[in-house]
């Protein structure tokens, strides 16, 4: 496979890794003011590295191209040192996707910022996305995260005593659980700049409110990871109602297809809070003409796609047949 620039480069590497598919990345990065991979990118590999066997990793010279050929995923026992230019959510939001199909049962242990704005915090991987998984017949018995002790940027706090890194900060995550047990999420951290917490409190708020009216099972932030869970399940259709599309979920429907060959069909789904929008002030109007009204609106939406992906803001329910991928390295106790 080949790719070019640094979009969705952990998510290249990961779904070529648990293929065991070759991958070619150039123009890393290419034209920037720091050309090449940058150094959580770097570290992501080193990573990877460690969690497999016999894997190969062939770097250009100027840092703006690689190979990756896989070899098979052991996992066990590790420690890893991450860098402090990304929260510890750009590692860990990977290992969920790599660890279940390791040879071995894992045990990583990441060194790093637990709470950076802009990554998913430990906390979230916690309370939300290791939930998730036991859809996908995770047990939870099987899977746990522990914090230790919290690092906040540059180098690393959260509070007093032992717990403490080594600089202040603060933050907030919010949840959201649905009468159907969705789970929907936000969060703010100080980014190494002093801010109100009341600021802090209100900006989470909105923000989840805003992640309730999108209409979605799951926020925003993890499309993602419930789109690969669903392309990598056993080979049965699963379904979910997702909010509008992020752009990450758009490449990421994409990649899926291309590395996997799992396609997923897109139907808009019309929420009750737009139903109420596109009634809105039609009065006593017989009820045939309204019905017709929102069907031709609805079509004139849908002429707005991109090779078959809405790039509107539309509630839509995502359906796919599973890849059927399985871990037939591990040894059944």
């Amino acid at each position: 496979m080949e790719f070019e620039g640094a979009s969705d480069f952990r998510l290249r590497v990961t779904l070529a890794v648990l293929m065991g598919r070759s991958v070619s990345i150039e123009d890393i990065h290419r034209h920037e003011r720091s050309e090449g991979l940058r150094e959580c990118e770097s570290n992501f590999l080193d990573l990877v590295k460690k969690l497999s066997d016999s894997i190969e990793v062939e770097l250009d010279d100027d840092r703006c191209g690689l190979s990756v050929h896989p070899g098979q995923l052991v996992g066990g026992a590790l420690t890893h040192t991450c860098t402090t230019d990304r929260g510890l959510g750009y590692w860990l939001e990977m290992l969920l996707l790599l660890l279940p199909f390791c040879r071995n049962r894992s045990s990583v242990t990441l060194k790093g910022i637990t709470n950076f704005d802009g990554d998913l915090s430990v906390d979230t991987i916690r309370s939300v996305s290791l939930p998730l998984l036991h859809f996908f017949g995770i047990d939870k018995e099987e899977v746990s995260l522990k914090v230790e002790k919290r690092g906040f940027v540059p180098n690393g706090d959260h509070s007093k005593g032992p717990g403490a890194g080594l600089s202040p900060g603060y933050g907030m995550l919010l949840t959201a659980e649905t009468t159907s047990g969705a789970v929907l999420s936000c969060e703010r951290w100080t980014h190494g700049k002093p801010t109100e917490p009341e600021e802090i409190g209100r900006e989470t708020a909105l923000s989840l409110l805003a992640e309730i009216g999108a209409g979605g099972c799951v926020d925003t932030s993890h499309q993602v990871l419930i789109l690969c869970a669903m392309a990598l399940c056993r080979e049965d259709v699963s379904r979910i109602r997702l909010g509008p599309l992020t752009p990450r979920a758009v490449r990421c429907l994409r990649l899926l297809y291309t590395v996997l060959g799992v396609r997923f069909s897109l139907e808009e789904v019309v929420s009750n809070r737009k139903r109420e929008q596109m009634e809105e002030g039609q009065g006593d109007m017989p009820m045939a003409i309204r019905k017709q009204k929102m069907e031709s609106a609805a079509a004139q939406e849908a002429e707005q796609e991109e090779d078959g992906v809405p790039v509107r803001d539309v509630v839509v329910m995502a359906t796919c047949r599973g890849a059927g991928y399985r871990n037939m390295s591990r040894k059944a106790i």
